[in-house]
């Protein structure tokens, strides 16, 4: 049983204690299920990227045009930054040490499993979205908005339904726009950014440290130089010269990453499992492996497999990835104040945007919030509670049904964007305060179709 302990969130007081009770037993962590999940996705991960190189391997022995690719892995990128999508949700999960009991299994398997495959990092993931949870929508404080806002257009709201259909799904895809957004995005994600209030607590406001400048430049050297010359000894047949190339590489990048100073690497405000430096050894021993085997597939089949990872792995995560983390944070925060049952929305949506957008729970963004340690696959069992036992909760809340097709009566997330919050809200409360039916589920016996729901999360 997961015993964190988890304060009240501020100014959110409980009506009842039976209804706490519910919340702190949905705080358990269980370690089958999101093994479960990771399983899923990579073999999700496997069929998509089996599927588009069979197909590419046999296209011309079914005498199919070359043009037939582009419409095969236009659509493979398409899922795969879904994909990659599901994997940063995941290790959101650990961020919160909600992946796994085990802090050290739940680090781990975030780096590993999650983060490194996206060229990100746990620990300083943690460190710039805890600030988000605490000071979110918060100009000066919430890193979200404070390096990627602008980029993000969040600055624009409020627009009207058009123009945020024409910045979004039109004018986000122009080059400069794109290239501006992505360059914040790597700023946060692989520079970090002195503007979080956490890292400001140890560099002021001085920005990335030289040294840490330094790093970064001597990493991404490391692999594209490593990748080169793999993909060249391949080309060769030579299997040793490969094998000897990749361990002295691996020894040498070791060796650097021991001998720089500590200015050198990432540094948290918040304590975690294992060092900065650790992570760093880890990462490039990650990349190491995944050239490697790169390479050694060259070697045994004599086809360049490096050029499917480029494709289907590389292109999508400069791509569609970040398009949909772009769709999900402003979806989720844009027009939106700082109130803690204000500041997002909770959403029901087409299966596609809830597998590619909201993942693993994010349309639950309410509850999130206030119960962060609370596992993506209970929120919707948090969210079901509340509505039913939380007066202020069920008024404040704002629930949107489908993007842009009314589902019901409820507003559509076009409409959160583009509509004044209290008309909003008036229409939903008046919609709630219709009669109910008397035999409304009490709060120990949630209803069957929210528990189906919530298994389909992801």
């Amino acid at each position: 049983m997961n015993d964190r302990k988890i304060q009240e969130p501020a100014g959110l007081s409980m009506p009842a204690p039976e209804l706490e009770k519910q919340l702190r037993q949905l705080r358990r962590v269980d370690n089958v299920t999101n093994i479960f999940y990771l399983a899923k996705e990579y073999l999700t991960l496997l069929l998509i990227a089996g599927v588009v190189v069979w197909f590419a391997e046999h296209r011309a022995a079914w005498g199919w045009s070359w043009y037939w690719n582009l419409p095969v892995f236009g659509l493979a990128m398409i899922l795969m930054g879904g994909l990659q999508h599901r994997f940063a949700g995941l290790g959101h999960e650990a961020a919160h040490y909600s992946l796994f009991k085990n802090k050290w299994a739940n680090d781990l398997a975030g780096d590993w499993l999650c983060f490194f495959p996206i060229f990100a990092s746990l620990h300083q993931y943690r460190v710039f979205h805890l600030a988000h949870h605490q000071y979110t929508n918060d100009w000066e404080r919430d890193p979200d908005l404070h390096t990627v806002g602008h980029s993000k257009k969040v600055d624009e709201f409020p627009m009207s339904r058009g123009q945020v259909i024409l910045t979004y799904f039109l004018r986000f895809f122009w080059p400069p726009t794109l290239l501006r957004y992505l360059w914040d995005v790597i700023y946060v994600g692989t520079l970090g950014d002195a503007g979080n209030t956490y890292l400001r607590r140890i560099h002021g406001d001085r920005g990335t440290p030289g040294w840490r400048k330094a790093a970064i430049a001597l990493g991404w050297l490391y692999f594209f130089s490593l990748s080169g010359l793999l993909t060249t000894l391949a080309t060769w047949d030579r299997a040793d010269w490969v094998l000897g190339a990749a361990l002295g590489y691996w020894l040498l990048g070791l060796t650097v990453i021991r001998l720089l100073p500590q200015q050198g690497f990432f540094q948290s405000a918040i304590k975690n499992i294992y060092s900065s430096r650790t992570a760093a050894m880890m990462r490039l021993s990650f990349f190491t492996l995944l050239l490697l085997s790169l390479a050694m597939l060259r070697v045994e089949t004599g086809r360049f497999w490096g050029v499917y990872f480029w494709t289907l792995w590389v292109i999508p995560a400069l791509t569609t990835f970040p398009y949909f983390m772009l769709l999900r944070d402003v979806y989720q925060h844009a027009n939106a104040d700082q109130g803690r049952l204000t500041n997002s929305r909770v959403f029901f949506t087409d299966p596609f945007t809830r597998w590619a957008v909201f993942v693993y729970g994010q349309d639950m963004h309410i509850p999130h919030h206030l119960f962060p340690a609370i596992p993506h696959y209970q929120l919707f069992e948090a969210h079901r509670l509340l509505m039913e036992h939380h007066p202020r909760y069920r008024q404040e809340v704002m629930e949107c049904h489908g993007t842009f097709v009314h589902q019901g009566q409820k507003p559509t997330i076009m409409d959160a964007l583009s509509e004044p919050r209290d008309k909003l809200m008036d229409s939903q409360r008046r919609i709630e305060t219709r009669p109910q039916d008397a035999s409304k589920p009490s709060i120990s016996k949630p209803r069957t179709e929210m528990h189906q729901h919530s298994k389909d999360l992801a």
